[in-house]
């Protein structure tokens, strides 16, 4: 009974996201922006009926020519009750030319409008790229990775996921491919390439990231709550290396780990530092 009830709350849930993504398409549209969908629905889309992903936000990225034509349309009031988190292109997470990306893109119907999404092929490199990007934080959003995979279409093209944006980035894929293997137990028997390892350091990150339990938040968030804001420094002093490897745009086979993670550190001090200042909490 309390899984049919689950079952019925999931099915509703899922018809007023959609509802409301098929809406900020049109919206988008209506002032001349061709948005893609990634992560969100895009990823559950993949899931089983009988495991249903979650999601909130819908992850809309628009050209970078059109972000401040589209901004202004999300702070407006209709826009405002989307619940759209927009991106600029794809930013750091992937190196693919906005045009390359868009034109490999594919429509499909939602409650009677095309949506658009990324080809399978540069869907997955995001989401293994947006998994790491998170430092590997979120063991549950590896079965993004799981279902990307196991139920990828039979003309998949291993060659563009793995090389379409840069040879620096396959280890992105490859690794992230290798966890949902041994974590999840992913098949990839098929796979043609190797993807039954990945290196020692990365274990030890993410398995010390699962055992922690503590998730980084903004430090604007803690202020007033000095116990919090001391773990969220903890968290953050030294950096993860995974995610700081990402944000430095190199492979994951790079040894320069350390230096890395001291100019992630340096990067980020200042992004706080001018925050404060434009908040006047420096004074």
């Amino acid at each position: 009974m309390v899984s049919q009830v689950n079952r019925k709350w999931d099915l509703l849930q899922q018809r007023v996201h959609e509802t409301r993504l098929a809406h900020a398409f049109r919206k988008m549209r209506e002032v001349g922006i061709e948005p893609i969908l990634f992560k969100g629905w895009a990823a559950a889309a993949l899931y089983p009926a009988g495991d249903p992903r979650s999601y909130g936000d819908i992850d809309l990225a628009v050209d970078p020519r059109d972000f401040t034509a589209a901004a202004e349309m999300i702070r407006s009031p209709d826009g405002q009750t989307l619940y759209v988190d927009l991106h600029r292109g794809f930013r750091h997470l992937d190196s693919r030319p906005w045009d390359e990306i868009f034109d490999a893109s594919i429509l499909v119907e939602v409650e009677g409008t095309m949506v658009r999404t990324p080809s399978p092929e540069d869907h997955l490199r995001l989401l293994c790229a947006h998994w790491l990007n998170d430092g590997g934080a979120d063991k549950q959003r590896l079965w993004d990775i799981y279902y990307g995979v196991q139920n990828r279409p039979q003309d998949f093209d291993w060659e563009n996921c793995l090389n379409g944006a840069g040879s620096e980035r396959r280890s992105w894929v490859v690794y992230t491919i290798a966890m949902a293997h041994e974590y999840l137990g992913l098949d990839i028997s098929a796979l043609p390439f190797d993807a039954s390892a990945f290196p020692d350091w990365m274990r030890k990150t993410v398995e010390n990231e699962w055992q922690s339990g503590v998730r980084l938040i903004d430090l604007h968030a803690c202020f007033g709550d000095w116990n919090l804001l001391r773990t969220q420094i903890r968290k953050r002093v030294p950096p993860n290396p995974i995610q700081a490897t990402i944000e430095m745009q190199k492979s994951l086979d790079d040894p320069r780990r350390a230096y890395f993670q001291v100019r992630t550190l340096l990067r980020r001090a200042g992004q706080s530092a001018s925050k404060f200042k434009r908040r006047g909490l420096g004074s």
